[in-house]
């Protein structure tokens, strides 16, 4: 409606113009050679407004016909640059359906209808290579895409995909780490920068993961996820631990010492990380600071190791008369029940310490306490029965309590969080598969094989390609 009207005043203008010429008075004559013009000077005007408009109008109408093989020229690759996009389209969607002949099919259709020298085709080719299992074509396709540097990085990820699918480690974190390296953003890539980090666990790089790692814990992303905060913590842990053992080994005490304490810092009541350090007060004659840093902890994570080293902290067995020594030993022991009252470990240590010296009342009294805490487990059952066995001779009773131990909770245990064996002590590396930080304390679970999480380092790359048919 506006450009009617615009139009019409524009015409309007035209005529009013015209008129106005064709009104003003006076006359101007031409002489050439034996001839004389005589118009009106309004018309003189009206006929040079005329003719350059016609000049104009064939000028450019001879300008669109010698750009006219331009225009279709145009058209022509606006029709392919369609087609291509259609051509993309149908390779993405057979790459979804899994149909890897037909996504190669429109993947050169692809190469066809875009330009020379653009990188979506080789993309898609190398993707559809995958999918069919040709990994060499697949992983030639990729290295094409490193010359140009717009399409460095694709390429980079998917020779970085195809070498973890190898499990050739070495050179998946080679080409992580390039990939890192081809763009400042992607630093801040937590999906590049989580899998460098997993690949160098992998290939037991320690210093260079303990790096990485706290890289991730300055991005904004992983500030935002306490999972994988505590994810990584654990994992340092674990690493600080190893550096530990290493250094114990190697008669290094006093690096072994400076990474207990740096992994204590991380988690103050980390159980490994605990009792390493009680080891190491033994060591050195320093019973003092072993007995608060137990105090210290039971509080917070009672658990049964603790309690084997409290025992070992307690009055010497050799001073003193029987009886004086047993009330000793009780009183110490008691202590784990001053310090945290509403755990089970306080009264099932206490209890195991009573049965050892023969008590069986109050190792009696301790269970029951214990019982009314949380749901009992085997383990309770089973020192009720030593109680029971030692203290009467009712068999009844015994088998009775012996049926309860069947039928309880099982205990917890140092157990791998991958394959489900159960361990007499937590490590770093898990055998003998070595996974790493995997034993975890708790109840161990049936059916967790390897294959259900041996891939868990897959799962720090977004999907870029679809998994080839089985």
């Amino acid at each position: 409606m506006i450009q009617a009207l615009w139009f019409l005043c524009q015409l309007a203008a035209l005529i009013g113009s015209a008129i106005w010429l064709l009104n003003r008075p006076g006359h101007i004559s031409i002489e050439w050679l034996d001839y004389t013009i005589t118009l009106q000077s309004g018309v003189l005007f009206l006929i040079l407004a005329i003719g350059i408009l016609c000049i104009l109008g064939i000028y450019q109408l001879a300008a669109h016909i010698f750009t006219l093989p331009q225009i279709i020229n145009r058209h022509q690759d606006k029709k392919r640059h369609q087609r291509g996009l259609m051509a993309i389209t149908h390779t993405l969607g057979a790459l979804a359906a899994g149909n890897g002949k037909l996504a190669t099919r429109y993947a050169e259709q692809t190469r066809q209808f875009l330009p020379k020298g653009h990188g979506l085709p080789l993309l898609l080719e190398a993707q559809s290579a995958y999918l069919n299992g040709k990994t060499g074509l697949a992983q030639n396709k990729f290295e094409s895409l490193l010359e140009h540097k717009d399409t460095s990085f694709l390429g980079l990820r998917g020779l970085l995909k195809i070498a973890m699918d190898q499990q050739n480690y070495t050179l998946a974190l080679h080409h992580a780490r390039e990939a890192l390296n081809s763009n400042k953003s992607n630093s801040k890539q937590i999906w590049l920068v989580y899998t460098i980090y997993r690949l160098e666990i992998k290939n037991r790089l320690w210093g260079d993961a303990l790096t990485t790692a706290h890289r991730l814990l300055k991005l904004p992303e992983v500030k935002k996820d306490p999972d994988l905060i505590q994810k990584l913590k654990s994992d340092m842990i674990a690493i600080h631990l190893m550096q530990h053992d290493t250094h114990l080994k190697e008669g290094d005490e006093k690096s072994a010492l400076h990474a207990l304490k740096t992994a204590c810092k991380i988690n103050t009541s980390f159980i490994p990380t605990i009792t390493r350090l009680c080891r190491s007060y033994l060591n050195q004659d320093q019973k003092k600071k072993a007995v608060r840093l137990i105090k210290k902890t039971w509080g917070l994570n009672p658990h049964p190791e603790l309690a084997a080293y409290w025992q070992k902290l307690g009055p010497q067995p050799n001073k003193g008369s029987l009886k004086n020594r047993e009330e000793k030993m009780t009183k110490w022991m008691r202590t784990l029940i001053t310090l945290n009252e509403d755990s089970v470990e306080s009264y099932v240590a206490c209890a195991e310490k009573a049965i050892e010296l023969g008590l069986w009342h109050p190792a009696r009294e301790f269970l029951k306490t214990a019982q009314k805490l949380e749901p009992p487990r085997a383990r309770l059952f089973r020192l009720l029965a030593i109680i029971e066995q030692n203290s009467s001779l009712n068999d009844h009773g015994l088998q009775d309590i012996m049926a309860q131990a069947g039928e309880a909770l099982p205990d917890k245990v140092w157990t791998c969080q991958e394959t489900g064996l159960i361990y007499q002590e937590w490590a770093p590396l898990a055998k003998p598969h070595d996974g790493f930080n995997t034993i975890i304390w708790g109840i161990p679970r049936t059916g967790t094989g390897t294959a259900a999480n041996a891939n868990r380092l897959q799962t720090a790359m977004p999907t870029l390609f679809f998994e080839p048919a089985a």
